[in-house]
């Protein structure tokens, strides 16, 4: 098993809308809620609800920028 640095959800949280805000392409994502979810085996332990002004309009980027940063943390 993979052993990564844990943070505490707030941090979690406020790391990703830090690297959301980065790309402007991202606009939409008004705000985002970690959630716990079970591991299995080297999965992540949490992963991220997005709020978004309008729930029509995705942002994949979003979704990469989440998997990259689940790939370096866990959640407390």
């Amino acid at each position: 098993m993979i052993t990564k640095e844990t943070k505490p959800r707030a941090e979690l949280r406020d790391i990703l809308m830090y690297e959301i805000r980065k790309s402007p392409e991202c606009s939409q994502v008004i705000s985002v809620v970690i959630k716990t979810t079970r591991r299995n085996l080297d999965f992540c332990n949490w992963y991220a609800e997005w709020i978004l002004e309008d729930r029509r309009v995705k942002c994949p980027l979003a979704i990469k920028i989440t998997k990259k940063l689940q790939a370096q943390f866990d959640l407390a």
